[in-house]
């Protein structure tokens, strides 16, 4: 039987003129007339779905949950391009409660359960359903998480409904044959949808029956291995198989709560987190920058190092740094052995290193909520190198001609490089847009290096070449200020001399002082032995931020000069 034919009787059309493309459109108009009675609603199960017009006529405003029928009547205000049924919009509005791992999570993302209890809180008697939740006696329900939780996951996240669940638990747990989830929904006062609708989203959905069984299937799985980490100390259940970015955060903050009591466990990690750290090295990077800072910058940290390095010594000849301890996933067994030891000799180091701990998870919280902040504030600039707003500075760090040559090569290989720049630096006027650390920023320049890294293994040359036509610059900068060779310097230095004695001051401190990068006399171009082209970075960026402190923008163009200039003189001297 065909789904149209089903409903014929009970649906009647009007037209709405769309006053922009003056072209009518069909939608349903709603009458008062009964259900379709249980034959109608059987003929809809076999692989068919409630078409998204008729299941809107038959619904009545007061039927459906918080912002499903505003959703529901804009898709079909848009013709349902993708022939959506209800249970897809219901999806769309509930699918990020599968996600929360926490009823303070779930409160803020849907305010409609904020009236929601938590299951470990309410009086109930042991033998009735939540008090064998509160004893750990549920198959189908881990201790891991709220009971409150995982009923609305599978009520209003996956659409199940109750008499469903209610069987599929009786099945699982002969304890529990009889029960009925209402009583149970209503006493964690978790939002009931309304029968009518309920109905209406089971049959829209033409895999219920398959994904029931799948879904509830792997929830059984999961409980059973909950059940079983969590009898082999494990502080964090971690499932098999893919995680979403949620559950990933889950188990992450989860592991650093744990290990903000516990930090001498991290030496002891289960084969399971480590394999989690292993396919997570993001998550790894993180408790190792809380465990450094623990270690390097907290006065308990460096306090407890200093006893830790001495035991060792002695304990097997071993040495360890701050950045080794917190590298906790790469120490080798020795020094393993020697800081298990260590903890096992000195109990009271357990509650030193968790003060540290504590102190440096703070610390990091304070520190992304800060570039969080920082990252709201150019969350829509669009980085073209071309117009961004509070630029100052812009300056090449890559030579004119080698920065063509890479965009040639990138586009010959087929590589998308509008508006991309190679090469150029930034200074900003803004302490807060210094560092552009937001999404956007960072997958343009992950793209950014990529090619240019491909790009230096093929010219391995380039580096070197790169290094010192920075050295030059630099160098030539140093020269005209010393010799006050006025005609070669920008025209804010020749016409200042204030601005002028600035930059020599700055210049000489922030280059010549202790640890000069280059050799006074410019002498064969070649890169100079042991320079880092990260300290020549870091100086041209220390000397044009001064220069823009003073309003000498224009000792950029000088120093690019400078750097072509460079650049073409060496590649003339390894001719």
């Amino acid at each position: 039987m065909k789904i149209s034919a089903i409903g014929q009787n009970y649906f009647n059309h009007y037209k709405i003129q769309n006053s922009k493309t003056n072209k009518t459109q069909n939608f349903v108009q709603k009458e008062n007339l009964s259900m379709p009675t249980s034959a109608h609603y059987l003929s809809f199960t076999a692989g068919f779905t409630i078409d998204l017009a008729q299941t809107y006529s038959r619904l009545n405003s007061e039927d459906y949950p918080q912002d499903i029928e505003e959703m529901t009547l804009e898709e079909l205000k848009a013709k349902n391009p993708k022939n959506k049924t209800l249970h897809d919009i219901h999806f769309e509005k509930y699918k990020g409660v599968l996600d929360c791992y926490s009823l303070d999570e779930l409160k803020e993302k849907h305010p409609e359960f904020e009236d929601v209890v938590s299951a470990f809180d309410v009086k109930a008697k042991d033998e009735s359903f939540i008090g064998k939740f509160q004893n750990n006696e549920l198959e189908l329900f881990s201790n891991d998480e709220d009971l409150t939780l995982q009923l609305i996951k599978l009520y209003w996240g996956q659409g199940f409904s109750l008499s469903d669940l209610s069987n599929y638990i009786a099945k699982q747990d002969k304890d529990n044959k009889g029960i009925n989830l209402y009583y149970t929904m209503k006493k964690l006062n978790i939002p009931l949808m309304n029968p009518r609708y309920a109905n209406v989203l089971k049959l829209s959905n033409k895999e219920y029956n398959e994904r029931f069984t799948s879904q509830l299937a792997i929830k059984l799985k999961e409980a059973h291995e909950a059940k079983i980490q969590k009898q082999e100390g494990e502080p964090v259940i971690i499932p098999r198989g893919e995680l979403s970015e949620a559950h990933k955060k889950h188990i992450s903050d989860g592991l650093k709560k744990y290990y903000q009591e516990h930090p001498e466990k991290l030496f002891e990690m289960s084969k399971r987190q480590k394999a989690f750290y292993q396919q997570n090295p993001e998550r790894a990077k993180e408790m190792s920058e809380v465990m450094f800072y623990a270690w390097n910058e907290t006065q308990e940290g460096k306090s407890l190092m200093k006893h830790i390095s001495k035991f060792m010594k002695k304990f097997n000849g071993s040495t360890i740094t701050a950045q080794e301890i917190s590298d906790f996933t790469k120490l080798d067994s020795e020094k393993r052995n020697a800081i298990d030891a260590f903890w096992k000799k000195n109990g009271w180091a357990k509650k030193q290193l968790s003060i540290a701990m504590k102190k440096a998870f703070e610390y990091k919280k304070e520190d992304k909520e800060d570039l969080r902040k920082r990252s709201e504030a150019i969350k829509k600039i669009k980085l073209t190198g071309k117009t961004i707003p509070n630029v100052q500075i812009s300056y090449n760090v890559v030579p004119t001609q080698l920065q063509n040559n890479i965009k040639a090569w990138a586009k010959a290989q087929g590589y998308d490089t509008k508006d991309m720049l190679f090469g150029v630096a930034t200074i900003y006027n803004d302490d807060d847009l210094s560092f552009m650390e937001n999404e956007y920023v960072l997958e343009y320049q992950n793209k950014v290096n990529a090619i240019t890294e491909e790009y230096y293994e093929l010219h391995p040359e380039e580096p070197d070449a790169i290094a010192t036509a920075l050295q030059y610059s630099l160098a030539k900068l140093q020269i005209d200020l010393s010799q006050n060779n006025i005609k070669a310097l920008p025209p804010s230095l020749r016409k200042n001399d204030g601005k002028l004695n600035v930059i020599k001051y700055a210049f000489n401190n922030i280059i010549t002082s202790g640890n000069p990068i280059f050799k006074e006399q410019l002498g064969i171009l070649i890169p100079i032995q042991g320079v880092d082209v990260n300290d020549i970075h870091l100086a041209y960026n220390a000397i044009l931020y001064q220069a823009m402190v003073c309003g000498c923008e224009d000792l950029a163009q000088y120093l690019n000069r400078r750097l072509d200039e460079g650049y073409e003189k060496y590649k003339k001297e390894i001719k």
